[in-house]
């Protein structure tokens, strides 16, 4: 599986994917509530625009776009790789906006309140907005009309940390190649010990009579003579006979 390395941010937004304990889980709109400062996106098709609506954050505008563009545009690669699949239904999403329904009531355009059962969290929220004229919002439109079903390889993925299986493959075979080369390094070493030892038990007598007995039975080596005359140089190889026939001659 040939895939791209995944951000930091990207892997933990496909962990929470893995980790949906329901369908539910599994939506756009819990990823946009869970893991930035969005409280809501609103956008137009026919007149390109979209809206970040987000309660007060460290982010800069440009910084929040980013995230939420990184979220979709990671669901569309996981989508493309066949890494999840979709179950869309358009009545999820039909007034062109997205937010977590459960939390939150939308009064008007850019304004909404928390409904949580919480004590004193009712009202209205203190929010900024940040409008860009695209048409981004098709993208997300696609994904508000989704659930997602993170499939097995994709669990797979995240269970050995996102190597993929040809990643695994490569480096079980580069373990394999380092453990027979340390083998083939310690057989080596056990080899010379060998020899050294029975070097070693050799007495010093034992040692001279098989050098002597090596150089009897080499030929001597040429003798190699030289003479400058009248500045060139000349160089006359002589062949010394074998020890062998000079005893004969004698």
């Amino acid at each position: 599986m040939n895939m791209r390395e995944f951000t930091d941010f990207e892997k933990q937004i496909i962990e929470k994917m893995v980790s949906a304990k329901d369908v539910q889980g599994s939506s756009l709109v819990k990823l946009i509530d869970e893991n930035t400062d969005a409280i809501a996106l609103e956008w137009n098709i026919d007149e390109p625009s979209f809206m970040i609506i987000y309660r007060p954050s460290i982010l800069s505008d440009d910084d929040l776009f980013n995230q939420i563009q990184e979220i979709v545009f990671l669901l569309k690669s996981l989508e493309e790789s066949n890494l999840i699949y979709l179950h869309q239904n358009e009545k999820f999403n039909q007034d062109n906006c997205l937010y977590n329904r459960v939390k939150y009531k939308r009064e008007n355009p850019r304004e909404y309140s928390i409904i949580v059962n919480i004590p004193k969290s009712k009202g209205h929220i203190l929010t900024n907005y940040f409008e860009v004229k695209t048409d981004f919002g098709r993208y997300v439109e696609r994904y508000a009309i989704s659930l997602f079903y993170a499939s097995n390889a994709l669990h797979d993925l995240v269970k050995n940390k996102f190597k993929t299986p040809e990643q695994r493959r490569h480096k079980t075979m580069l373990l394999w190649t380092r453990a027979a080369f340390l083998v083939a390094l310690i057989s080596s070493f056990i080899t010379a010990s060998d020899v050294v030892y029975n070097w070693s038990r050799a007495d010093g007598k034992s040692l001279r009579n098989q050098i002597k007995q090596t150089i009897e039975q080499k030929t001597l080596p040429d003798v190699i003579k030289t003479e400058i005359t009248n500045d060139t140089l000349t160089t006359r190889i002589i062949v010394m006979p074998e020890i062998q026939s000079t005893k004969q001659s004698k």
